[in-house]
C-alpha cells in the first residue's frame, strides 16, 4: 500500500463518522487524481468498500476492525499516543 493509502486509512480511522471526498482532499491537501488513485488503490484491497451515498454524497468509513488495528498501528510505543494529528473540522 501507498503513503497516500495509508493517510486514507488513517484519516478515516480517526474519525467515527464516515467522510467525503471533499473531506479527505481538504484535510490531506492531496489532488483529485492522487486521491482517486490511493481509493481505489484501497478498495482493491477491500479497504474500505464502495463508498455509500450520504445526503447525496459519497463518504468513505472503514469497518471498526480494521479502524481499531489502524488506530493501534499507529501508536508511540513509548506513551501510546497517536501519531496521527488529523484537524476535526469536519466532526459534527
Amino acid at each position: 500500500m501507498g503513503d497516500f493509502g495509508q493517510a486514507i486509512l488513517m484519516t478515516a480511522a480517526v474519525t467515527d463518522d464516515p467522510i467525503s471526498f471533499a473531506e479527505l482532499e481538504s484535510i490531506l491537501e492531496l489532488s483529485e487524481d492522487r486521491l482517486l488513485s490511493a481509493l481505489t488503490e484501497l478498495q482493491t484491497l477491500f479497504l474500505p468498500p464502495k463508498a455509500p451515498a450520504v445526503e447525496g454524497e459519497q463518504r468513505y468509513q472503514i469497518n471498526l476492525n480494521t479502524k481499531k488495528l489502524v488506530r493501534l498501528g499507529y501508536r508511540c510505543p513509548q506513551n501510546g499516543r497517536s501519531w496521527v494529528r488529523v484537524g476535526t473540522s469536519f466532526r459534527k
